[in-house]
């Protein structure tokens, strides 16, 4: 199975890619189902001035849905509606056979919704 992303490749270089691997989450990581996405100020620097390098998704400021969690993760499950924030990049694994930045989850918001 597959993801959808938006990558920065380079300096004025974005592109939608949609065939990302989608990562398996282990530990205390959580996989989020983005339902929406903001363009931060920072984003559109990094775009436009390179203040760092690429290649890596673009988009830090996000609402969705809990897809799947490590075994270490407590407190929430399966389809909980969450808002995060992504600050910092803690390394970079390889994952059929592309390299992914991982990202640390920084802030992570139980939302109550309401039908």
């Amino acid at each position: 199975m597959k993801m959808k992303a938006v990558r920065f490749l380079g300096l004025h270089d974005v592109k939608i890619v949609d065939d990302m691997p989608i990562p398996v989450p282990t530990g205390e990581q959580v996989l989020i189902k983005v339902a929406g996405a903001g363009v931060c100020h920072s984003d559109l620097h990094v775009i436009d001035d390179g203040i760092v390098p690429g290649p890596f998704t673009l988009g830090h400021e996000n609402a969705g849905y809990v897809e799947a969690m490590g075994e270490s993760v407590k407190g929430f499950k399966k389809g909980d509606a969450v808002v995060y924030m992504v600050l910092g990049d803690v390394g970079i694994v390889s994952h059929a056979n592309n390299l992914l930045r991982t990202t640390v989850i920084t802030m992570r918001v139980r939302l109550q919704v309401e039908d």
